[in-house]
């Protein structure tokens, strides 16, 4: 019941201002039960003349769901830019064509689980954005089954993020994905064109890739090792990453690259000559964030965290371990810094503690928005900044919907702006005011350090504030 009430009554209750940040010292130790991870091997040639990926894919798919898995269930990604109205786009997807619609897709050439291999007939011209696979014989739990994919990728000429322009190509959801999985249940997830419908569950991959000789990758996980290719103007790269959500790349001749260390985590900074002046500042930006948000949230869980200049169009993109920032970025500090705190936040809300971004797209944006205006009023050594902006949210226009609403809910960018990022970052700022600062780090902490590196939902979240904050104290807000 008082999750109930919590969830329907969460921005009823009036704005609390003037705290200073007091953090916990310790957070509950979680004690952890054995889990395997699926794994990924890759390998894809990247015949860049052609934007085409040829590509063999390996899965090794763990059913730890605890009941027999009779289907296998992978996104097609790539499918979706297909078609200018399906394509994944922060805004408008016309303004990500400069050269005019060019599409992108997956083929699929060869499916096979186990001893069960899928016809021609049924993977021919294949061109939705999910295959979901009857299996001749069920996966007994804690059992696992080898999944062999070889596929082509036809990128598109674009700015979105699955494109090649100019000398910058972004490689993200390139390759089939399992779907995430609760209960034993695929979770299938129909596209909607505001927000994000990404969810994947943890996973290990190992990718190879070879691609011309001149180009520079930014990537998910560490190079371990990069060798000239038999063919003359290619080399080779493998890439290992351990338990993260998905695997992207990114991949220029022209980009610089520098790095900081900032509390044993590299900091990877690819720029160009053209964004020098500010680009060369990003690492410095990105380490500061990176120790911030160790402070105050727990500890980053990898060893290298890269920021990326694309021609993204429309912003700045989260992806495990790496950040692709557009190019007005690189023309504004005061934009620069924003970006690079609110998709450096993503690593801990989305990266770190997973969530459907379909079904509770808040759970990651409304924390990350809140997580950026926490950094930069750090950064500014006072709270006016925050008090003042969440003063504003108060009087938002597009107040009918909940923030546990889905991107379904949604039909303009700017109503899932005023309710996902800033209705959201409001809540989180009056459980803030509401409970004091100890308590409200100490829930974020707790909840980060309980669903680190799994997926999490709403009642999740609101578990630890009544855990942490007391049901007499929450009963006493949210009524």
């Amino acid at each position: 019941m008082i999750k109930l009430i919590l969830i329907q009554l969460i921005v009823a209750f009036s704005l609390l201002t003037g705290c200073s940040m007091v953090l916990p010292q310790t957070v509950p130790a979680i004690e952890e039960k054995e889990h395997f991870n699926n794994a990924y091997n890759i390998s894809v040639e990247y015949q860049k003349d052609y934007n085409i990926l040829k590509c063999k894919e390996n899965i090794t798919y763990v059913n730890n769901q605890g009941v027999p898995v009779k289907n296998i269930v992978l996104y097609l990604y790539p499918n979706l830019y297909r078609n200018l109205s399906t394509v994944p786009a922060i805004g408008s997807p016309e303004k990500c064509y400069p050269q005019g619609f060019d599409p992108g897709f997956i083929k699929l050439t060869s499916v096979k689980i186990e001893d069960m291999e899928l016809g021609k007939e049924t993977i021919e011209g294949y061109d939705d954005f999910y295959i979901d696979i009857p299996l001749d014989n069920p996966i007994k739990e804690n059992h696992s089954v080898e999944i062999e994919i070889e596929f082509l990728v036809k990128v598109p000429v674009s700015t979105t993020r699955f494109g090649q322009y100019k000398d910058i190509t972004q490689l993200t959801y390139w390759y089939p994905i399992l779907a995430a999985q609760e209960e034993g249940r695929w979770q299938i997830r129909n596209y909607h064109n505001i927000g994000e419908s990404n969810y994947s569950d943890i996973a290990d991959y190992k990718v190879v890739i070879k691609l011309p000789a001149d180009e520079t990758i930014a990537s998910t996980g560490r190079i371990v090792s990069e060798r000239e290719s038999d063919e003359d103007g290619y080399k080779i790269i493998e890439i290992e990453a351990e338990k993260v959500r998905d695997f992207v790349w990114v991949s220029s001749p022209s980009f610089i690259l520098e790095e900081f260390d900032v509390d044993g985590v590299i900091i990877k900074n690819y720029y160009t000559e053209k964004n020098k002046e500010l680009g060369q500042k990003a690492d410095e930006i990105g380490a500061d964030v990176i120790a911030y948000f160790n402070k105050v949230f727990g500890d980053y869980p990898y060893k290298e965290f890269s920021i990326v200049e694309t021609y993204l169009t429309g912003g700045g993109m989260e992806y495990p371990q790496l950040i692709a920032l557009g190019q007005s970025h690189y023309k504004d500090i005061d934009k620069l810094i924003s970006v690079i705190a609110h998709e450096g936040a993503h690593q801990w809300w989305y990266v770190t503690v997973g969530n459907d971004e379909h079904s509770s797209p808040w759970l990651d944006e409304g924390f990350a928005n809140y997580s950026t205006q926490l950094y930069l009023a750090h950064r500014l050594g006072n709270d006016y900044r925050i008090n003042s902006l969440m003063k504003n949210y108060e009087s938002l226009e597009s107040t009918d919907h909940p923030i546990e609403a889905s991107v379904m809910n949604f039909t303009s960018w700017k109503e899932y702006n005023d309710v996902i990022y800033k209705k959201g970052a409001l809540v989180l700022h009056r459980l803030r005011n509401a409970v004091g600062d100890e308590n409200f780090f100490r829930i974020i902490r707790t909840y980060y350090q309980r669903y680190k590196l799994k997926n999490a939902h709403i009642t999740d979240f609101l578990d630890v504030v009544e855990e942490v904050s007391g049901r007499n104290t929450v009963e006493k807000i949210f009524k």
